[in-house]
């Protein structure tokens, strides 16, 4: 026995111990940041006959109604629950491969449009800024051009659109 009243073999598991515990503290400290996540990707969604209140497609798509290889959008709304409903309640996007809700934040307007702010409820949610310039107005419709910036932590991936808001 020794003077702190254990054996020898006691002694030397306990600082057998002490020296695996202290490694172990000492490389969860000294531990490289967790590592960054890629910016969000931005997909299409393809959806032939999509009833919606708002479709935007990449600025750049050629949108042609009989032709169902062309319905393809990178951000819609539902129909507003009630008249004078906020039109931005939800939205819904393809994130990385799979279509993500997204439900209404603010609104801002200034002279050069408006930004819609919108939020996933994930765990680590994910931010679209709508930023949108009215173009055309029609009876029952209005365009919109502008940018979607999808924000995931400190990683932000934009796409420019155009399209249209209404029935």
């Amino acid at each position: 026995m020794n003077l702190a009243g254990h054996t020898i073999r006691e002694t030397i598991m306990i600082r057998i111990l002490r020296q695996a515990l202290l490694t172990m503290a000492a490389s969860t400290l000294l531990a490289p940041a967790a590592v960054a996540q890629d910016a969000p990707a931005i997909n299409d969604i393809r959806w032939y006959q999509l009833d919606s209140y708002c479709t935007f497609m990449r600025a750049d798509h050629e949108f042609v109604y009989d032709d169902p290889e062309t319905w393809t959008f990178v951000f819609f709304t539902n129909f507003p629950n009630e008249a004078g409903a906020e039109i931005f309640s939800t939205g819904f996007m393809r994130i990385d491969g799979a279509l993500r809700e997204f439900r209404f934040v603010s609104r801002e307007t200034s002279g050069e449009g408006e930004a819609i702010t919108m939020a996933t409820s994930d765990e680590q949610p994910m931010t679209a800024t709508i930023n949108l310039s009215a173009g055309a107005k029609g009876e029952e419709a209005t365009g919109y051009t502008g940018t979607i910036d999808v924000t995931r932590g400190d990683k932000t991936a934009s796409v420019a659109f155009s399209g249209s808001c209404g029935v």
